[in-house]
């Protein structure tokens, strides 16, 4: 398993090109210290993060951007991270949730 953020921008410089870091075999407390990682490293505010999650690893970094950021869960989601999660995809994981949590987050933006 693998953890990740990417930007449509450099969050550095603010060009216009694919920026993306990724984490392998991330757990827990990795994905969180990653997570105080990029917002020390772009400046960023948790208030401006997103994560889907579906799986009892995902529930510690889900705690985390819960409280300021966006959380989704597919809907084929195992329990445990559902109560962290602000929207319950109408798509199972792999078959679209992303691009539903995705479509969420930009009606969010417009309205």
């Amino acid at each position: 398993s693998a953890t990740g953020v990417a930007f449509t921008r450099d969050p550095a410089t603010g060009d216009n090109k694919f920026y993306g870091e990724w984490l392998v075999n991330a757990q827990g407390e990795d994905v969180v210290a990653g997570i105080r990682t990029l917002l020390a490293e772009t400046g960023l505010q948790k208030h401006e993060l997103a994560y889907i999650g579906d799986d009892v690893n995902d529930v510690e970094i889900m705690q985390e951007i819960t409280r300021e950021g966006l959380t989704g869960c597919p809907r084929d989601a195992t329990v445990f991270v559902q109560p962290y999660s602000h929207y319950h995809c109408h798509a199972d994981g792999g078959y679209g949730a992303f691009r539903d949590f995705a479509e969420w987050l930009i009606a969010l933006r417009l309205s």
